[in-house]
C-alpha cells in the first residue's frame, strides 16, 4: 500500500512539474525543475526500497549488516540529488533575478532617450 501511495505521489510531482514547466513564466518553470527534481529522489527512494527495515549501522559486535537491513545506497544518491538540485535552482534563480534586472535598466534607458 505504501509503495501504491508513493508511486502515486511521484506520477502527481510529474505532472505537475511538466504543468509547471510548459507554461510562459520562468518563475513557474524554476518551480516545475524543483518538482522535477524532487520527482526524481522520490523515484530513487521507491526503487531503492528492498525491503523497510532497519537502518544500515552495524553494532560493534556485528561484522555483516543483517539481510533486513534498507540499502544505504539510494539514501547517499538521493542526499546528493537534494545538494545538486538545490544548488541549480539557486544558481538559476540568481541567473533569473540578474535578466530580470538587465532587462529593467534596459527599458528604463530606452524610455529616457524616447523623451529627449
Amino acid at each position: 500500500m505504501t509503495n501504491l501511495l508513493l508511486c502515486f505521489a511521484f506520477f502527481v510531482m510529474i505532472s505537475g512539474g511538466f504543468f509547471l514547466i510548459l507554461r510562459k513564466n520562468l518563475i513557474h518553470n524554476l518551480m516545475g525543475l524543483g518538482l522535477l527534481g524532487n520527482a526524481v529522489n522520490l523515484a530513487l527512494l521507491i526503487l531503492g526500497q528492498r525491503n523497510p527495515g532497519l537502518p544500515p549501522i552495524m553494532g560493534e559486535d556485528q561484522s555483516t549488516l543483517s539481510p533486513f537491513t534498507a540499502d544505504p545506497v539510494p539514501q547517499a544518491l538521493i542526499l546528493t540529488a537534494i545538494v545538486i538540485g538545490f544548488g541549480m535552482i539557486s544558481y538559476f534563480a540568481a541567473i533569473l533575478h540578474q535578466g530580470r534586472e538587465d532587462f529593467t535598466n534596459q527599458e528604463e534607458a530606452s524610455a529616457e532617450t524616447e523623451n529627449l
